[in-house]
């Protein structure tokens, strides 16, 4: 019998309170427990109401130590914002130690934390740490070029850091949302007032260059796709338009019974409406939205995928290791 099935074989026969803490604690850090089995302990409020903080943090050390920790950030995280409402400078401090650990895992699940809850209940005063948490901080925080919305206006209270080991750290990681972030990372940094340093002007001046530079790009037509490849750029639009009717006609013949069912072919009158039995036409209902995405990053090699992807994953005290030897 697997540690879960005595978990719920005790349940049923309603056993002790003492009994059921530990026999959650135990399938919760037991490795054989599946990743379902789990996300039913967190989710489920009979035994959800057991896990108390210690036991929390147990599990993702846990997890983190069977590198399993990115199948179960969702469950983790839910569980923590409830935490949150419960002990927030607890989880508050938690959350920085994660972000600032030398494991790329934990680093991993305190940028999670952060951009689900953290931002609105956290209120880190990065200024009084010292010096070394600032600098992991701000590497931490921006390493994977991620919720520039939620990140950056944290990072960029650190160019009042009186350290300039950590400005010049701040300007190192700021400058890859920089290139793919141009715009909300100008929005953002004009938003605040800082402290005048070296380092600032020189993030000013990189935000004049990066714009320069994207309105040479917009101004040579020979980087546009449109005007140096037009056969090839068409040929692309035309492919892909007909491999996306092959796969709703696939998908239609597959599954028949599907939402087009519910729907009728009308007929479309030139400008974008709806062509009634009159002849007049009716204007179309139409929604927008905008989604933020690294400019840059989607562009890389696979050399380069693979190079940044190991920055990320590095583990800090080998790093810091092999810089001392």
């Amino acid at each position: 019998m697997t540690s879960f099935e005595q978990l719920e074989s005790d349940m049923r026969s309603g056993c002790p309170q003492d009994v059921l803490r530990c026999d959650i604690a135990h399938a919760l850090l037991d490795a054989n427990t599946t990743d379902q089995e789990i996300q039913q302990i967190f989710s489920f409020y009979g035994t959800r109401r057991f896990i108390e903080f210690p036991l929390f943090c147990q599990c993702v050390d846990a997890y983190v130590e069977q590198q399993r920790i990115s199948r179960l950030l969702t469950p983790l995280s839910n569980y923590a914002q409830i935490l949150t409402n419960k002990m927030t400078a607890e989880m508050q401090q938690y959350t920085l130690d994660l972000l600032i650990a030398d494991n790329p895992y934990k680093r991993i699940m305190g940028r999670h934390f952060w951009d689900k809850f953290g931002v609105s209940r956290f209120d880190f005063q990065l200024l009084s740490c010292l010096e070394d948490v600032q600098i992991r901080f701000a590497v931490s925080i921006l390493q994977d070029v991620q919720s520039p919305q939620t990140r950056l206006p944290i990072a960029f209270s650190l160019f009042d850091s009186p350290c300039a080991e950590v400005r010049i750290a701040l300007v190192a990681s700021a400058t890859l949302y920089l290139m793919n972030y141009i715009s909300t990372t100008k929005q953002i940094f004009t938003q605040q007032q800082y402290n005048e340093s070296e380092e600032l002007h020189v993030f000013q001046t990189l935000i004049e260059s990066q714009e320069h530079w994207i309105q040479v790009h917009q101004d040579c037509k020979e980087l546009d796709s449109n005007y140096l490849y037009p056969t090839l750029y068409d040929l692309a639009r035309r492919e892909i338009s007909r491999h996306l009717k092959e796969g709703l006609a696939t998908a239609k013949k597959n599954a028949p019974s599907t939402f087009l069912d519910f729907v009728s072919n009308i007929q479309l009158g030139r400008g974008g409406g709806i062509r009634g039995e009159n002849g007049s036409v009716h204007p179309l209902s139409e929604f927008s939205c905008t989604i933020e995405v690294p400019m840059m990053l989607l562009s890389q090699t696979p050399l380069e995928e693979q190079y940044f992807n190991k920055h990320i994953l590095a583990d800090w005290s080998e790093t810091r290791f092999n810089n001392e030897k």
